[in-house]
C-alpha cells in the first residue's frame, strides 16, 4: 500500500468512525477467515495505530490490541510421553488425538470500550505437510499448565463451547485469522489458555512461540467504544446452591442484572472456605446459571459464582456454597466363598547350579545368596458372580531335613508365566514383575505349615495360568514341599471372595491411547485410564512377535495398577503390545489397539564417564583444581553416544541455584544433557536430592526416565548392552532401605538383573565397591550390590567418589572383606574421579588391591571413554589437554579390550 493509500485509508477511517464508530476487523467479514500477506497485517494494525493517536478520547472508535502467546505446546495420543514444549512447531490432528494449546494474558477492557471483536493468527509451517484438508476448531481449556512437564496424560481438560473455526483447505508456509466469538472472552481476564483442536487424519503444523517472533500465534482484540464509559459491574449473583449427586456437584445460582448486560459467570471452587475468587480458583466460564462440577472426589469442596460484563467488570463473589461429597458406603457384608488352588507345576532354579533343573524335585529351594527362587503355577479362576477377591494366602509347608527352616525372610512375588517343569534352568528361569504380594518372616522350623498373606488386590482380576515366586532375601535356605511330593504337602493357594450388593458383570472399557516409544533399546509404554461400573483394579501388558494376536495368559508379560510400563531392555526385532484392564470382580476388557515398537540392533556405542565435576559458582581454577570446564570441553568435542556422570555433579551443596551458577554444571555440563545418564552421589544428598532432580526432570517433578525421587536409581540400554545406574548411598541418611539383601534397591537390582534379555551389562554408581584412593577407599556397604552383580554377570561396574582413576582386574564374589576375590567371569571395575573438582592421593605401593589393580593415577583430569561392542567392550582414559595417565610408571593412556561373559 502506497503513502498516499495509507493516508486515504486513514482519512475515511476517521469519517466512517465520527459517523458510525466502527469496530476495526482484522478478520474477512464473509466468513470465519482470512489469508492475506504479512505486508498487509502491518498496514491494518499502523492505521489502528493512527486512529488512536490522531483522534481526542471522547472520539476514540476501536482500540486493537495484539497479545502474543506467552506459553505453547502440543500433545498427542500417538507419542504419549512426548513433552513439546520447546519445539518450535506446533501439530494439530483429529485422529491420532494431537491438540495444541496456547497460553495468553488478557488485558480488562480500556475505560469506556467493550470487546467486540476477536481472532486468533496463526501461521502454517514450511513443511509439506503443514496445511490439512480438515478443519480446527478453537476452545477454551484448562489453565496451570506449564511448557515442560506436560504430556497427553496430564493435558489441560476443554471447556466449552466451540470459539471459531479454522476450515480445511489451509495451506504451508501461510498466515491465517481465525473469528472467535467475542462475547465468549469478554470479561475473561488474566492467564487463559485457547486449544486447537483436530477434526480428522488430516495433519495441520503451525509454527509456536519458539520460531520467532514475527511467526508465532497472536490473539488480536477489538475493544470498541460506549455511548458512555461501562464502569458498573453487574450485580453480585444470588441464590447458589450445590447439590451432590453421585460425587457429582451440580450448582445453579440466579440471574445478575447490569447497567448494560451481563455476558457471563465465572464458576469458582476451592478446599478452603473463605477464599477469594481470581483466576487461580476460576474452573469454568459459562453463560447460563447452571454449572456440573462432574466426578469429584470424596471431601469438601466450596464453590462461588462472579459475574462479568462486556466491558470485563467482574462483581465480588457470591455467598460460597458448599458440597460435601461422601466416598461411596463400603459393601454390606456377605457370605464368602473360600478356593483352594494347588499348584499345577512348580521347579527352582539356582545361581551355584545354573545348570540343574529341579521340575521333578519334591522339595522346593529358596536362597538369597547365591540366588535360588522357586517358582509356583496355579491356575487362577474367575471370581464368582456377585463376588469379589478379599483375601488370598499362599499355605506351604518345610521339608523334614535339619536346616529346612531359614532364620531369613523369604518373599512372594509374581512371576513371567509360560515356563515348564522340564528345561528350565538359571539362564531362562521366569522374570520377577511387580511389586511384593507377601512375605515369610524369618525363624521357620522343619516339616511345619505356614500361611503367607498376600495382596488381594494385587491378584484381583487375575485369571488362568499365573505364577507365584518364592524369593529368598538371605544366606540361610529355606527348603519346602514341591507338589511332586504329596497331594497334603504340596503348595495351595487359599482364595476368598466375598459378595458386593449387585453382581458385577461388567468389564471395564477397553485401554484407550497405547502408545510406544523406543529409547536405547527399551520399549516404554503408556495409555490411558480405563473406566468401570465398580472399579479398576489393574492391567495386563502383553506382548507378542505377531501383530494380530489375541491378548491372553501366554502373552501377558505383567500385571501392573498404574498406566505405564517399561519393557526394559528388548533385543532387535519388531515388537507388539496390548494392554487389557481388570476389576476386582474377575472381568476384563478387550485388548487395546496394537502399539508397534521397533527396536534396532545397536551398533558400537561410544560412551564417555566420569564423576566429581563441578566447582561451585565463582570458586578460582588452579592447576589442580576447578578443570571441570575442560573435561566438559573434551566430552563434548569428542561427541559420544551417551554420558554417564558419575555422581557429585556439583559442589558444594548440589542444590538448584547451585547447579545453574555462572560456570557450574548447566554452564559447562548442560549441553550434554540430552545424552547424559546422571548418578545420585554424596553431595547431591547434600542438598537433599531437591536441586539434582529438579534439574534433571523440573521442578517438584517426581518420576522420569531417572528413577523416581528421591532414590533415583533406574536401568536403562546403550546399543546391545544393558545399562543400570545405583544410588550407592547406602548408609542412613541414603538410598531407601540401604544396600543390604533386603532394601527395596538389592531386590529391584535382582529383577533387572534376572530379566537382561542382553549378554552385556554395565552398572554405574558413585561410589567404588574397591579403590585406592586414600581419602575415602573402598566402600563394604555396596558388597551384597557387588556379589549380586557378580553372581547375575555383570561384565563392566563404574565408580567416583575418590578423584582419582582406576582400572581394575576382574573381580568376583567377595563379601564385605577388604581383599578381593579375581575371577576371570567377574566384574571390571573403573574409577574415574577426574571430572575436575580436585586431584586426592591414592595409598601407598603396599596396598594389597595393588594385587588386583592394572593401573591408577591421581595426575590427569578426564574422563574414561568406553567403546561397547556387541559382545565386548574396550576403555582408554582421556587427559585433558596438557596432562597425561600414569599407569604403574608408564606415561600414556591406559587401553584394553575385554569380552562380556
Amino acid at each position: 500500500m502506497s503513502r498516499d493509500e495509507l493516508d486515504r485509508t486513514s482519512n475515511e477511517y476517521r469519517l466512517a468512525g465520527r459517523a458510525r464508530a466502527p469496530a476495526l476487523s482484522l478478520a474477512n467479514s464473509k466468513g470465519p477467515m482470512m489469508k492475506f500477506p504479512r505486508t498487509l497485517s502491518v498496514v491494518c494494525l499502523a492505521v489502528a495505530a493512527t486512529l488512536l493517536v490522531g483522534l481526542p478520547p471522547s472520539h476514540a472508535a476501536v482500540t486493537v490490541v495484539a497479545v502474543v502467546d506467552v506459553a505453547d505446546t502440543y500433545t498427542g495420543s500417538s507419542a504419549p510421553l512426548s513433552e513439546n514444549g520447546l519445539s518450535a512447531s506446533l501439530a494439530v490432528y483429529g485422529t491420532p488425538d494431537t491438540t495444541s494449546v496456547l497460553r495468553f494474558v488478557l488485558p480488562a477492557a480500556p475505560a469506556g470500550q467493550v470487546l467486540t471483536e476477536a481472532s486468533l493468527r496463526v501461521r502454517t509451517t514450511t513443511i509439506t505437510s503443514a496445511g490439512s484438508a480438515n478443519a480446527a476448531q478453537v476452545r477454551l481449556a484448562s489453565d496451570g499448565w506449564a511448557e515442560t512437564g506436560t504430556f497427553y496424560a496430564n493435558r489441560p481438560t476443554l471447556s466449552g463451547p466451540v470459539l471459531g473455526t479454522l476450515p480445511g483447505g489451509t495451506l504451508r508456509s501461510e498466515s491465517y485469522d481465525i473469528a472467535l466469538t467475542a462475547s465468549a472472552l469478554a470479561g475473561v481476564t488474566g492467564s487463559t489458555t485457547l486449544a486447537i483442536v483436530g477434526t480428522g487424519s488430516d495433519s495441520l503444523w503451525l509454527w509456536s512461540r519458539q520460531a520467532s517472533a514475527s511467526l508465532r500465534p497472536v490473539l488480536n482484540l477489538t475493544y470498541s467504544s460506549v455511548a458512555s464509559p461501562d464502569v458498573t459491574a453487574p450485580t453480585v449473583p444470588a441464590g447458589l446452591g450445590a447439590t451432590v449427586t453421585d460425587g457429582s456437584v451440580g450448582l445453579a445460582w440466579q440471574a445478575s442484572t447490569d447497567d448494560v448486560g451481563v455476558v457471563g459467570y465465572g464458576v469458582h471452587r476451592s478446599e478452603s472456605a473463605g477464599f477469594v475468587p481470581d483466576v487461580s480458583t476460576r474452573i469454568a466460564t459459562v453463560t447460563g446459571l447452571r454449572y456440573t462440577d462432574a466426578a469429584r472426589p470424596a471431601g469438601t469442596w466450596y464453590y462461588r459464582v462472579t459475574a462479568a460484563d462486556a466491558a470485563g467488570n467482574t462483581s465480588a463473589g457470591s455467598a460460597t456454597a458448599t458440597a460435601v461429597v461422601q466416598a461411596p458406603p463400603p459393601p454390606p457384608p456377605a457370605p464368602a466363598t473360600q478356593v483352594a488352588v494347588v499348584d499345577v507345576a512348580d521347579t527352582y532354579t539356582g545361581s551355584s547350579a545354573p545348570l540343574s533343573e529341579n521340575g521333578l524335585s519334591a522339595s522346593l529351594a529358596v536362597y538369597g545368596t547365591p540366588d535360588t527362587t522357586s517358582v509356583l503355577r496355579f491356575v487362577l479362576p474367575a471370581a464368582p458372580a456377585g463376588q469379589v477377591l478379599t483375601e488370598a494366602s499362599l499355605r506351604v509347608r518345610t521339608t523334614t531335613i535339619t536346616s529346612a527352616g531359614s532364620a531369613n525372610a523369604a518373599q512372594v512375588r509374581l512371576a513371567s508365566d509360560g515356563w515348564a517343569e522340564t528345561g528350565t534352568f538359571y539362564a531362562n528361569r521366569p522374570t520377577l514383575s511387580g511389586p511384593v504380594l507377601g512375605t515369610l518372616p524369618g525363624g521357620t522350623l522343619r516339616s511345619e505349615s505356614y500361611d503367607i498373606a498376600l495382596t488381594a488386590s494385587a491378584l484381583a482380576g487375575v485369571t488362568g495360568s499365573t505364577t507365584l515366586a518364592i524369593v529368598g532375601t538371605g544366606s540361610d535356605s529355606l527348603w519346602l514341599w514341591s507338589r511332586q511330593a504329596s497331594a497334603s504337602l504340596r503348595p495351595v493357594l487359599n482364595l476368598t471372595y466375598s459378595s458386593v450388593a449387585s453382581p458385577d458383570v461388567t468389564a471395564p472399557t477397553v485401554p484407550a491411547g497405547l502408545g510406544a516409544t523406543v529409547t536405547d533399546g527399551s520399549v516404554g509404554l503408556a495409555w490411558q485410564a480405563s473406566t468401570d461400573d465398580v472399579g479398576v483394579v489393574g492391567y495386563g501388558v502383553h506382548r507378542s512377535e505377531s501383530a494380530g494376536f489375541v491378548p491372553d495368559v501366554s502373552t501377558r508379560i505383567a500385571t501392573v495398577t498404574g498406566l505405564r510400563y517399561t519393557d526394559a531392555a528388548r533385543p532387535a526385532g519388531t515388537w507388539y503390545y496390548r494392554v487389557t484392564a481388570a476389576d476386582a470382580a474377575g472381568n476384563t476388557s478387550a485388548g487395546s489397539a496394537t502399539a508397534t515398537a521397533v527396536v534396532t540392533a545397536g551398533a558400537a556405542a561410544t560412551v564417555m564417564a566420569v564423576g566429581d565435576l563441578a566447582c561451585a559458582s565463582g570458586t578460582a581454577t588452579s592447576s589442580v583444581a576447578c578443570r571441570h570446564g575442560e573435561v566438559a570441553g573434551l566430552i563434548t568435542a569428542a561427541a559420544p553416544d551417551r554420558f554417564i556422570a558419575l555422581g557429585d555433579l556439583q559442589y558444594q551443596e548440589a542444590t538448584l541455584s547451585q547447579f545453574l551458577g555462572a560456570g557450574a554444571y548447566n554452564d559447562t555440563f548442560g549441553p550434554l544433557k540430552p545424552i547424559t545418564l546422571p548418578a545420585l552421589g554424596n553431595h547431591e544428598y547434600y542438598g537433599g536430592t531437591t536441586g539434582y532432580f529438579d534439574y534433571f526432570y523440573g521442578t517438584g517433578v517426581a518420576f522420569g526416565p531417572y528413577g523416581s525421587r528421591p532414590d533415583g536409581y533406574y536401568a536403562t540400554s546403550i546399543g546391545s548392552w544393558t545399562v543400570i545406574v545405583l544410588n550407592t548411598e547406602c548408609d542412613a541418611g541414603g538410598v531407601t532401605g540401604g544396600c543390604g539383601a533386603d532394601s527395596p534397591q538389592y531386590v529391584w537390582l535382582q529383577n533387572q538383573l534376572t530379566a537382561a534379555p542382553t549378554q552385556c551389562t554395565l552398572v554405574a554408581g558413585h561410589r567404588p565397591r574397591w579403590s585406592t584412593g586414600s581419602n575415602h577407599g573402598s566402600y563394604p556397604a555396596l558388597s551384597p550390590l557387588w556379589d549380586l552383580m557378580a553372581t547375575n554377570g555383570v561384565d563392566v561396574y563404574l565408580g567416583a567418589h575418590n578423584h582419582v582413576s582406576e582400572i581394575f582386574k576382574p573381580i568376583g564374589v567377595s563379601g564385605a572383606g577388604a581383599t578381593p576375590s579375581q575371577s576371570p567371569t567377574g566384574i571390571r571395575s573403573f574409577t574415574a574421579g577426574g571430572g575436575g573438582v580436585n586431584q586426592q592421593p591414592l595409598s601407598a605401593n603396599t596396598d594389597p588391591l595393588l594385587s588386583a589393580m592394572e593401573a591408577r593415577s591421581r595426575a590427569a583430569f578426564g574422563p574414561l571413554q568406553l567403546t561397547l561392542n556387541a559382545d565386548s567392550y574396550s576403555w582408554q582414559f582421556l587427559p585433558i589437554s596438557g596432562m597425561t595417565f600414569t599407569n604403574d610408571g608408564t606415561t600414556g593412556a591406559f587401553s584394553g579390550t575385554d569380552s562380556c561373559h
